[in-house]
């Protein structure tokens, strides 16, 4: 395969899984917020949330099956 198609390639996944873990971090601050409470957010809201976002592929391959 051509390097620079490689490279390409591996950009636009890249590009997506940022895309997703931005938007995954919004829904993930939300859902815990409204399940924990609003001085546990502020406490531990924000690492759980970009932990979840993080692995956000797995949570989506999980709702589909």
């Amino acid at each position: 395969m051509d390097q620079g198609l490689v490279k390409g390639l591996a950009l636009f996944l890249l590009l997506i899984y940022l895309v997703g873990v931005s938007f995954s971090v919004m829904y993930f601050y939300y859902q815990f917020a409204r399940n924990h409470g609003f001085l546990c957010w502020l406490l531990f809201g924000e690492i759980v949330a970009i932990v979840k976002a993080s692995i956000w592929p797995i949570f989506f391959i999980l709702s589909i099956l």
